[in-house]
């Protein structure tokens, strides 16, 4: 679809101005297309992220493919702390990023809001955070 829409439409078509977001599953198909193709989407903002599907594989993936990013890259996650079924894989991705981080170059920020749960209301209400990580100044 990206080709298609970069090929009949004015966009600016290089990573730094492509971005995804997704919530629930859509957050966490957000994240494997940024992990796996920062080279077309330069950005993405995952919220509350599924990372228990397909038995948490995402998490072997992010370690078998740590150094392909650039100082343009940025990556977002957040999750609410009432998501009771999704903070604890949220914490352990968070950790396993900043180590990732550190041996590479690629710009992530993450968030706990307090008080949410797993809904488009909160997802709603929290929105102008990842929108200023990717396109504004940095968290």
């Amino acid at each position: 679809l990206k080709p298609f829409i970069d090929e009949n439409y004015r966009t600016k078509s290089m990573p730094l101005h492509s971005a995804l977001m997704g919530s629930s599953m859509g957050g966490l198909i957000s994240f494997q297309l940024f992990w796996n193709f920062p080279k077309i989407f330069g950005k993405a903002a995952c919220l509350s992220n599924s990372f228990w599907v397909n038995d948490k594989k995402v998490f072997e993936m992010i370690n078998q493919n740590k150094n392909q990013f650039s100082d343009q890259n940025r990556l977002y996650i957040d999750c609410g702390s009432e998501e009771k079924e999704l903070i604890e894989d949220f914490n352990r991705m968070v950790n396993e990023l900043k180590d990732i981080h550190s041996e590479t170059e690629f710009d992530f920020g993450s968030y706990i809001d307090k008080g949410s749960h797993h809904t488009e209301s909160d997802w709603a209400n929290r929105l102008h955070i990842p929108l200023r990580f990717l396109f504004g100044r940095s968290i």
